[in-house]
């Protein structure tokens, strides 16, 4: 997952049919955008067209940004979408671009016996679900602090690893990415049917 901010250089990212690039915009410490595209180009136009257009965000320079954005038609999309958050600064506008890459599956033959999951629905409407699998439940609390962390770069702070805890930072990181919903999973290999199949009980998110 990687993070855009005031803060912060973006990686150069291929873009990926499985991933979601979410776009987050903060205006003195609130949440007053948030949406998801389905490339780096199409988010950076996204943040474009949201910061220039209609007045929303008057206290923005949108010719300033227009100039900037212009000024780097070759450049990758999420290395201009940092220089637009590193300019919005000046102006109390936070920009924080989200990349969640699905994970590949694993082969089933040589696969952990059980998979701990973390479900995405992204809600009506968004038309996308995205599954992530982790061999540990150790390994999804440290996947869910890197999705969570993204929001907050610069806190390090990690609480102890528990379903409980999860359970609350599923629950934030759906508050996040609101509406979205986010659903905790754990699957056991069957031998018999030669596939994993539900284990424990659903970790409800609420």
């Amino acid at each position: 997952m990687t993070t855009v901010d005031s803060r912060d250089h973006a990686d150069a990212l291929v873009d990926d049919p499985g991933s979601t690039y979410d776009l987050i915009v903060l205006h003195r410490d609130r949440i007053v955008f948030h949406d998801h595209a389905g490339s780096p180009k199409e988010r950076l136009r996204m943040c474009t067209a949201l910061l220039t257009g209609g007045g929303t965000y008057p206290m923005v320079d949108a010719g300033e940004i227009n100039i900037l954005v212009r000024s780097r038609p070759s450049a990758p999309p999420d290395l201009v979408l940092d220089a637009v958050a590193k300019l919005c600064r000046r102006w109390g506008v936070n920009i924080y671009a989200s990349t969640t890459h699905k994970k590949p599956a694993t082969p089933l033959l040589n696969g952990p016996a059980m998979l701990f999951s973390v479900i995405t629905d992204y809600g009506p409407g968004a038309g996308r679900t995205i599954a992530e699998h982790f061999p540990s439940r150790e390994a999804r609390h440290a996947g869910l602090l890197q999705r969570v962390g993204t929001f907050f770069p610069g806190q390090e702070k990690q609480p102890g690893i528990s379903p409980d805890t999860e359970q609350r930072l599923a629950s934030l990181l759906g508050a996040l990415l609101t509406p979205a919903n986010i659903m905790l999973t754990e699957s056991a290999w069957n031998e018999a049917s030669g596939m994993y199949a539900p284990a424990g009980r659903l970790l409800q998110v609420l």
